[in-house]
């Protein structure tokens, strides 16, 4: 009797983007929260910011310690904009601070539809036939 060497292949594929697709959903949750219960942080200061094509970082300095952030797109683009005025919020949970709009529904929906992607992996006759066609 032959292994069908895909199945657990494919099973790792699916179960990883499931994983990932939930994880981002939780984060988005706890972000959401975040910002609807907590005010932005005001006493912050730039130490340094690094614009780069497909997305930016800042480093700030908050309560004493350094903390790196991703600055959006349209911003890193522009670098006269003031990164400063950005509404910027502190995770205490993960000692992090995050820009108010960082994560957003487009980064859930999108791991969901690789998630549901990745399912179509079944339909290929290799997978379910053990290689035999």
């Amino acid at each position: 009797m032959k292994i069908n060497k895909w199945i657990p292949v494919v099973s790792a594929i699916n179960l990883a983007l499931l994983g990932l697709a939930i994880y981002v959903l939780g984060l988005y949750q706890h972000r959401t929260s975040i910002v609807e219960s907590q005010t932005q942080i005001t006493d912050f200061s730039v130490l340094e910011v690094n614009y780069r094509k497909l997305g930016s970082s800042i480093k700030i300095a908050y309560n004493g310690k350094e903390y790196y952030t991703a600055i959006p797109i349209p911003y890193s683009k522009r670098k006269t904009m003031n990164v400063e005025k950005l509404a910027y919020y502190y995770d205490a949970k993960n000692d992090a601070i995050f820009w108010e709009s960082g994560l957003n529904k487009r980064h859930v929906v999108f791991f969901f539809i690789a998630f549901l992607f990745s399912l179509l992996l079944w339909t290929y006759p290799e997978v379910r036939k053990g290689g035999k066609r």
